[in-house]
């Protein structure tokens, strides 16, 4: 996203500049090793171009950009470790 941010009630609560809007779903069950594995794999995913061009080659860390993390629990699943 170029930036993004997050509302409630009408006051602005949290933004960034650019970078990823991730909608996350998380269980009161999941565990802190689950978290962590999530927030590996947000920081890891080559989602933009490296300095040549070629797609799919940098990830947000390399490019120097920010995160977002917003809670969505319609969107909570199972994420299979195997991936």
């Amino acid at each position: 996203v170029k930036s993004a941010s997050v509302t409630v009630d009408q006051k602005q609560v949290s933004a960034i500049g650019p970078g990823m809007l991730a909608l996350v779903g998380l269980h009161q069950e999941d565990t802190e090793t689950d978290l962590q594995y999530c927030a590996k794999k947000l920081l890891a995913v080559k989602l933009w171009e490296n300095d040549n061009g070629a797609p799919w080659r940098q990830h947000v860390k390399q490019k120097g950009l920010e995160i977002l993390c917003v809670s969505q629990f319609t969107l909570y699943g199972t994420l299979s470790k195997k991936n």
